[in-house]
């Protein structure tokens, strides 16, 4: 079931943060599934990375990225600033420069890592996440909803003026305020502004993606790692890619053995539709 977007805004307008969390909540499914790539001497420091990938798996922890490293040039822009609306209003080259300026640090408190609905029916994921049907996929639990938003998929982006204009005419002086001082009308654009993250272009919708977001004041780098069990999420099962290399199954079930989860590997179903099967190592 998709979630239903208005209802959340709406419930975000009234300042019913608590409830719009928990209707929020209420469509995000009981388990997703995170895509890796594995890599092989065709790639540059290729065993670095896909030791990366097993030690953060081994240590029931997740990678959450910063918006810039994502592979879409339009993440995290779906508000386009409308400039000319706010000089019409008044608003001065500075101000206007400061609201720019907003809607660009609100994408850098976060980190965040994507999940997808889908599992064995969706080619292009295993294709473009899990290199080619090499890396692997993990199936979590999601024991915690609360970080987790699913990814609304929209055909043109939005101009905004009137939101931003809204929240700076209500914004403290954050040199004498503390975080704890931001008004109620306050935190509701804030969370506009930051729900508008889960908006890409509707050619990405066969990714039926779920995002985590974590707080990260300016993490330095390109992302951080978390322990899973801040994030929500429980992984219960792992699945080795098609042409998963016998060596990274090995440590794959010897990673599956560690933390508890049953280990499969990807197999070409002799069923009509396009699905992969699994059998189980």
């Amino acid at each position: 079931m998709k979630t239903d977007l208005k209802g959340y805004v709406e419930r975000i307008r009234a300042g019913k943060f608590d409830e719009a969390r928990e209707y929020k909540n209420s469509f995000v499914p009981s388990t997703l599934y995170k895509f890796y790539a594995l890599f092989d001497n065709g790639y540059k420091n290729y065993n670095v990375r896909n030791k990366e990938r097993f030690t953060a798996l081994k240590q029931n922890q997740v990678w959450l990225s910063v918006f810039d490293k994502f592979n879409d040039p339009f993440e995290a822009k779906v508000l386009i600033l409308n400039e000319a609306k706010l000089a019409a209003n008044g608003w001065n080259p500075k101000q206007i420069e400061t609201a720019r300026f907003i809607m660009y640090m609100i994408s850098k408190v976060f980190c965040i890592t994507s999940l997808s609905a889908n599992f064995n029916a969706c080619m292009p994921m295993w294709a473009h996440y899990a290199n080619n049907h090499h890396g692997f996929c993990v199936e979590y639990k999601i024991t915690n909803p609360n970080l987790i938003f699913e990814v609304s998929y929209e055909g043109e982006r939005q101009l905004c003026a009137t939101l931003i204009a809204n929240m700076m005419a209500l914004a403290p002086d954050l040199s004498t305020h503390a975080t704890t001082d931001y008004s109620p009308e306050f935190m509701e654009y804030v969370a506009l502004l930051s729900f508008s993250h889960c908006v890409k272009h509707s050619s990405w919708k066969y990714e039926n993606e779920y995002r985590v977001f974590s707080p990260e004041m300016l993490p330095k780098g390109s992302g951080v790692l978390r322990p899973c069990s801040e994030l929500g999420l429980q992984p219960i099962r792992i699945f080795a890619g098609l042409a998963c290399e016998p060596k990274n199954l090995i440590t794959l079930k010897q990673i599956g053995a560690r933390i508890g989860c049953p280990v499969a590997q990807m197999i070409q179903s002799d069923m009509t539709d396009y699905c992969l099967g699994f059998k189980t190592l």
